[in-house]
């Protein structure tokens, strides 16, 4: 009895923030220095990003400010169209409607929540697509699908480094919040293989302060080490035997980064029944979208993917500071309900 106090009042969070006792050092270092201004800091920022990916770098405060300076650069009108896929952290969306454009939506794939399909007018808006926003969805590298979009927009915040399927977009964004793998205090960051291009965005944009660009340094520098643990928790998740009530993510990807680990639950059904069962014991497993995309993508009889991506999709806790304690305990849950199961019904029964 007093062990299952004990486990009760230990819980295991969906998600946990990777920050470490460096990173607090940093911040605490620029606030003792330099906390409103420091150009230095800002320019140090942006080249570690010019020297991961080869090309110029432009930091931003915010998601907001990152597409006003597009669209005051490349000359988009108020009303205008941008094409989102539906697992982007809704920030983008947000930053749409502070510079009066309006997205487009298309659906997803069911299996990966890659952007899939053209993309669909919401709202009053018309005219063609300008430009296309899609993402790596949980750090899964892959192609653009979409005819007609002129210019793509390549979220890599979920894979961060050069690797197989990434890099293709016109330009780079970054949303560096503190629950991605990389936290610089809700800022944003863009990068272009066009000089000139990045002096004009630099013109108009509003930069991020000190301290977010120092937390962004010093979480960088610890990146590949927390990847690596991320790698292996998620090969030991992959142990896991569904035994027909979920299935794993495939790892034959080519420089998948482990983001998220979600299980393809058998029904919506066995996805509350896990969850449920995980919760007793203070596990948090939760669907890895925590918000609700806009219209029309809630319609009914819409956007098939989403739904089914949405219904059969959950997420267990994955994070580099997950001690082997932790998962095993996830682990040794997770086979127990399995069991259950396999005693009272078939698989989707």
């Amino acid at each position: 009895m007093a062990a299952r106090r004990r486990e009760a009042a230990h819980g295991i969070p969906l998600v946990r923030a990777d920050l470490t006792r460096s990173d607090a050092q940093a911040v605490r270092q620029q606030l003792a220095t330099a906390p409103f201004q420091d150009e230095a800091v800002l320019a140090r920022w942006e080249a570690a990003w010019e020297t991961l990916w080869h090309r110029a770098a432009v930091a931003f405060a915010d998601p907001v400010g990152l597409i006003l300076a597009l669209k005051s650069v490349l000359g988009w009108r108020a009303g205008e169209q941008v094409g989102l896929d539906p697992l982007l952290d809704p920030a983008w969306r947000e930053a749409l409607a502070t510079a009066w454009l309006y997205p487009a939506w298309r659906d997803v794939d069911p299996h990966s929540g890659q952007g899939r399909g053209a993309f669909v007018p919401d709202g009053a808006a018309g005219g063609p697509v300008r430009a296309g926003l899609c993402q790596h969805p949980f750090g899964l590298p892959g192609q653009p699908t979409g005819e007609g979009v002129p210019f793509w927009l390549e979220d890599i915040s979920s894979v961060l480094s050069p690797r197989p399927g990434c890099g293709w977009g016109d330009v780079q964004v970054v949303y560096l919040s503190g629950n991605r793998l990389v936290a610089a205090g809700g800022s944003a960051l863009l990068l272009t293989r066009d000089e000139a291009f990045g002096d004009a965005l630099r013109r108009v944009r509003r930069p991020p302060g000190p301290l977010a660009c120092a937390l962004g340094l010093s979480q960088l520098r610890s990146l590949a080490s927390r990847l690596a643990r991320r790698q292996e928790l998620a090969e030991r998740y992959r142990q896991l035997r569904g035994r027909g009530w979920f299935q794993w993510p495939v790892a034959r990807e080519e420089g998948r980064v482990w983001e998220m680990f979600l299980l393809t639950m058998a029904s919506e059904v066995e996805l509350s029944a896990l969850q449920q069962f995980l919760q007793v014991s203070q596990i948090h497993a939760a669907s890895p979208i925590w918000f609700r995309p806009a219209n029309p993508l809630a319609g009914p009889g819409h956007f098939s993917g989403w739904q089914q991506f949405q219904a059969r999709m959950l997420a267990l806790p994955l994070y580099a500071s997950l001690t082997d304690p932790e998962q095993k305990r996830i682990i040794n849950r997770v086979q127990r309900w399995v069991g259950y199961r396999e005693k009272k019904t078939p698989p989707g029964g």
